[in-house]
């Protein structure tokens, strides 16, 4: 578990199982946390997210490489929403932190109710994260 300002801004981690018991206080970067990950555990949350996503598509917007989709409605958690999907070109992706995002909004309040970010690996596109 990690919250800025508690345990000294340092992760605290088990394994799980019979090893739950070991607790370890470990750097936000460590590297057994990063293991798996492109990024560390600070740099996580719906705040990140949103941030990181505006700032891809903005530079995309400005490079005029973005390209909007409105692929219709679609019901989530029982709302009906609009989706929205933002990509950017295969070729031009490796230059941005997400290649391309499919964007759920909430029809009756407007609010952004799942974000979808995908990257490309060898040409296909693969999840990286999901946002509710």
């Amino acid at each position: 578990m990690y919250v800025v300002g508690w345990n000294e801004d340092r992760v605290r981690a088990h394994r799980g199982g019979m090893l739950r018991i070991i607790v370890r206080n470990l750097d936000p970067n460590a590297p057994v946390l990063m293991e798996n990950d492109l990024r560390p555990v600070t740099s996580t949350g719906i705040g990140y997210l949103l941030k990181t996503v505006a700032i891809n598509m903005r530079k995309a917007i400005k490079a005029g490489v973005l390209t909007f989709t409105d692929r219709g409605k679609e019901n989530i958690y029982g709302k009906d929403t609009q989706v929205l999907d933002l990509d950017i070109p295969y070729e031009k992706a490796k230059d941005y932190l997400c290649a391309r995002c499919v964007i759920n909004r909430d029809v009756e309040s407007k609010i952004l109710l799942r974000i979808r970010v995908y990257d490309r690996a060898a040409g296909s596109s693969k999840t990286t994260g999901t946002r509710t």
